[in-house]
């Protein structure tokens, strides 16, 4: 997902495509939901139909994880709120920092998402 959203970042915003104003987040709001739809959004903006259509089904497969892991991520909430700010600015080159960022604490979480998903395998077995 990284590689691809940072693609989509390098190619840029199609002119047709503009901003989109998005409601502000609120601590109730589903984060899974909102990081699909963001990812989503930053690859559509590209208009690469490819590159949107390997971003939404990196985003399909990785939803449940998403959901699994959201107990091991501190500060998920205002994580998102900074992506989706940075997006709508257009400010690319904090967005691909912030998106490096994002995706580098997600990596080093993988043995513990891993462990947590096992646990609830073998919980249910």
């Amino acid at each position: 997902m990284e590689r691809l959203l940072l693609m989509a970042c390098d190619i840029g915003v199609a002119p047709a495509a503009g901003k989109t104003e998005q409601p502000g987040l609120a601590p109730d709001d589903d984060p899974v939901k909102l990081t699909w739809q963001l990812f989503d959004e930053i690859s559509r903006a590209t208009t690469h139909k490819s590159l949107h259509h390997a971003v939404k089904q990196a985003n399909d497969r990785l939803a449940p994880i998403r959901r699994a892991k959201q107990e091991l991520i501190e500060h998920g909430f205002e994580e998102l709120a900074e992506l989706r700010q940075l997006w709508q600015t257009r400010n690319i080159p904090a967005l691909k920092s912030a998106l490096r960022n994002y995706h580098e604490r997600r990596k080093q979480l993988v043995p513990s998402t891993v462990a947590l998903l096992s646990d609830r395998s073998d919980y249910f077995q």
